[in-house]
């Protein structure tokens, strides 16, 4: 483990990283990006992938079928697939080129996003140069955002991916019922790996061991599942959500816990500082507190 420094704290002990909530609002796009892929079917696709594009498209019609979409936005994504479907072939290629440059860029922001809140917690003023800025994002987006993506898809949807694998390689069910207990944990470890990588390379400073900064990574999956489980809950109770946003109501729901998820981040981030700042013995301030 390196070296442990003394961290700057804002007068009343409170991180300097109260600020960087406001890049939660842009750091969520990553979230959402990593979700924002379906099935893309082509048109003289090489016989070898059809059985993957087969697991795809039963995969994507389980989760679409009730597992991520309920009432009105229901019909909202089943009209999206079908006319997918329907247009296949039609510009495919180029859209679909388009949409992974687009969320390549957009991932890449949302990490200088993350290191602009992870500076501002750690008491850094400044951000790294431009170029440097970028490209740390664009090499994170690969070395975070990809685990992140794995564990966010096996969580979420590990099940109907293991009900279309039985429906189209024929795999025993035994096979389904073990991968429906793993992808939990599998989940987790990915989210931790991910969250791991975010901590260790976003502030521009030089930070402690990954197994020290596993702890701040911990919290923030804990408040990820209780917030995930939250939300869930008043999606679950709430009468008026589905009446109030329509259609949409399936998306707001997504965007809100993409922000909760960025705020869970932070949040944990804040706490692998603070515990950083306690055993270097300076948990307090570094300037008195001048009141209000």
């Amino acid at each position: 483990m390196g070296p442990v420094v003394k961290l700057p704290s804002s007068p009343g002990g409170r991180p300097r990283g109260v600020r960087c909530v406001l890049s939660a609002c842009r750091a969520q796009t990553l979230v959402l990006d990593v979700l924002g892929s379906g099935p893309v079917r082509r048109e003289g696709a090489p016989p070898c992938s059809s059985a993957a594009e087969s697991l795809g498209e039963r995969a994507w019609r389980h989760v679409a079928g009730g597992s991520l979409t309920t009432g009105p936005s229901a019909d909202v994504v089943d009209e999206a697939l079908t006319r997918s479907r329907r247009d296949a072939g039609g510009g495919t290629q180029v859209a679909l080129w388009f949409a992974l440059v687009f969320s390549l860029v957009n991932i890449t922001t949302a990490m200088c996003q993350i290191e602009r809140g992870a500076n501002r917690i750690y008491g850094n003023e400044r951000d790294r140069p431009f170029h440097r800025k970028y490209l740390r994002g664009l090499v994170m987006a690969a070395t975070a955002g990809l685990p992140l993506g794995l564990g966010v898809v096996v969580m979420v949807a590990g099940g109907d991916l293991a009900a279309a694998a039985v429906t189209v390689f024929g795999v025993g069910h035994g096979v389904s019922t073990v991968f429906a207990v793993v992808r939990w944990p599998l989940g987790f470890v990915l989210a931790l790996v991910s969250a791991s990588v975010v901590f260790r390379r976003s502030p521009r400073r030089r930070q402690p061991g990954y197994t020290w900064l596993a702890f701040g990574a911990a919290v923030y999956l804990l408040l990820w599942t209780a917030l995930t489980g939250l939300l869930s809950l008043y999606l679950s109770l709430s009468g008026s959500f589905d009446t109030v946003y329509g259609p949409l109501s399936a998306f707001m729901s997504l965007l809100l816990w993409a922000y909760l998820t960025s705020i869970a981040l932070f949040l944990g981030l804040a706490f692998a500082a603070q515990l950083e700042a306690a055993r270097a013995l300076a948990p307090g301030p570094v300037e008195a507190d001048p009141g209000v």
